[in-house]
């Protein structure tokens, strides 16, 4: 089966063996990338755990977009009104951004973020 295989790509034209020998080296340099980012990052868990550790500190947020890291999206103050907030892990301690600013996710936050203005 190997043979065959090698055969057939032995068959196409130079050019086109060239362009796939240069997508696949491109292909392994992108995932070689990918999984160091990850080991640098201190093997982050799945943008799942990290909604939960967010909804853990009691803040319901709708997710626009998510990683294990960070996301945005928004959550509804006391009148119902949505408020845009975006959060992130900074060494082990979640930190969110709104209007307000940027502050630990702390209870005192949450008050302040849902506040009825």
């Amino acid at each position: 089966m190997y043979r065959s295989s090698v055969a057939r790509l032995e068959a196409l034209p130079r050019p086109i063996r060239i362009v796939l020998a240069i997508a696949t080296a491109w292909a392994v340099v992108i995932l070689a990338g990918s999984y160091l980012y990850w080991v640098a990052e201190g093997r982050p868990g799945t943008p799942q755990e990290f909604r939960d550790r967010v909804a853990d500190a009691g803040l319901d947020v709708r997710w626009l977009n998510s990683g294990p890291t960070a996301g945005q999206g928004t959550t509804l103050n006391e009148c119902d009104d949505p408020i845009l907030v975006t959060i992130d892990d900074r060494q082990g301690e979640l930190w969110v951004t709104s209007d307000l600013g940027r502050e630990p996710l702390t209870p005192q936050a949450i008050e302040r973020i849902v506040e009825c203005g």
